[in-house]
């Protein structure tokens, strides 16, 4: 009877750890979010000043890209931590725990791959689109870009690259989390 009791006691230690990881991954996915925004911002910033050609921006997707891949790195960590608890919660009933069961029988939402993977790619697609503007003196207005150097053509090439490897991620992982 005391080894099961010891054995209870340490199957709940592992459970709580467990929880309190997978909220910190909660904490770690809203930052990456967070610094993605920062970021996008700041280069954005910059390439909407006249003194600073605007194709600046075109630098951003690639970082974007890393974070996407660092933030789905989180998710998928996260999505294992929740297998685990939830084969925790039905292979021990005794520990009347039932958070995860709760929410994999539609008690609660899961996963922001769909707002979270919309900042990443939409804030790629905004650079693309900032990256191709010009301020154009004669006209005090900004204008497209007509005629593409070949750094900026290789700059929107690997920016296009990164957009559609982050967008293939997501729709994969939003499918096999489905």
């Amino acid at each position: 009877m005391a080894d099961e009791s010891l054995k209870l006691t340490g199957v709940k230690m592992e459970y709580t750890f467990l929880r309190e990881q997978f909220l910190k991954r909660v904490e770690m996915r809203h930052t990456v979010v967070e610094l993605t925004l920062t970021i996008a911002a700041a280069f954005l910033g910059v390439a909407f000043t006249k003194a600073v050609p605007s194709s600046i921006a075109l630098v951003f997707p690639p970082i974007a890209y890393f974070l996407a891949l660092e933030w789905m790195y989180i998710d998928i960590r996260q999505a294992q931590t929740i297998k685990y608890l939830l084969k925790l919660e039905i292979k021990i009933p005794e520990l009347e725990l039932g958070w995860e069961e709760f929410k994999q029988s539609g008690g609660g939402f899961r996963y922001a791959i769909g707002s979270h993977g919309g900042v990443f790619i939409f804030t790629q697609i905004l650079a693309m689109i900032v990256g191709f503007l010009r301020y154009d003196e004669g006209t005090n207005n900004w204008a497209f870009v007509n005629d593409l150097p070949s750094v900026f053509a290789i700059f929107l090439f690997i920016d296009c690259v990164c957009f559609i490897f982050t967008f293939v991620m997501f729709i994969e992982r939003t499918r096999r989390s489905s």
